[in-house]
């Protein structure tokens, strides 16, 4: 039980897997917890991230994380998912390593361990999204685009900044596309749509 899988399937970091990691586990004072390696992350600047880990694992950060980062912690029945959003400008890709390597995982029974093959999943992006596991454990990926109203929009106001209306937000959604992360073949791509949130445990993922 002292080691926990990463999920970290790139050779190197690309844009749809853009932080590689390993989770390590150390007891100390008789104590469990998992620590992250951060060995490269892809992008130079960061917005969000989002962080899946088991459910028999609480998330442990530092103070300073508040001073940068929004926080929400949704319990999905498996699994944990912690969402990181910037709370102005952009995150460094050094400062994001700073960050994600102050953090620790521990057990929040000392006799409960994740079951074997858990894994730990990282996504960082260049925007501000957020990952949502259902109780499937099927996950979810959110990115927010701002809304105009149409006499404030200007010119091709969606233009992957702002939408004027539903027609195209649908559109702009449509185009949105990402590596499954549950595949290694770079062709097995997610497709964008407009979100439905249908639970109360979505709604507070994305609205906190």
């Amino acid at each position: 039980p002292s080691e926990l899988l990463p999920q970290a399937q790139a050779a190197e970091p690309t844009k749809d897997n853009p932080v590689l990691f390993e989770a390590r586990g150390e007891a100390n004072a008789g104590t469990l917890k998992y620590y992250l390696s951060i060995l490269g992350i892809y992008a130079t600047t960061y917005q969000s991230v989002n962080v899946i880990y088991p459910a028999e694992l609480r998330l442990v950060a530092p103070s300073s994380i508040s001073t940068v980062w929004n926080t929400n912690e949704t319990d999905n029945g498996n699994t944990r998912t912690t969402n990181w959003i910037i709370k102005t400008g952009d995150r460094t890709a050094a400062l994001l390593q700073n960050d994600l390597q102050s953090i620790y995982f521990e057990l929040i029974n000392s006799n409960e361990y994740p079951p074997e093959g858990s894994k730990i999943s990282i996504r960082a992006s260049e925007t501000k999204q957020v990952t949502y596991a259902d109780p499937n454990d099927f996950v979810h990926y959110y990115e927010w685009v701002p809304f105009s109203k149409p006499e404030t929009a200007g010119a091709n106001p969606c233009g992957g900044v702002t939408c004027k209306n539903w027609w195209e937000a649908y559109n702009l959604a449509k185009d949105k596309t990402m590596q499954d992360p549950r595949s290694t073949n770079p062709n097995d791509k997610l497709t964008g749509y407009l979100a439905t949130i249908t639970s109360e445990e979505e709604q507070k993922t994305l609205y906190g």
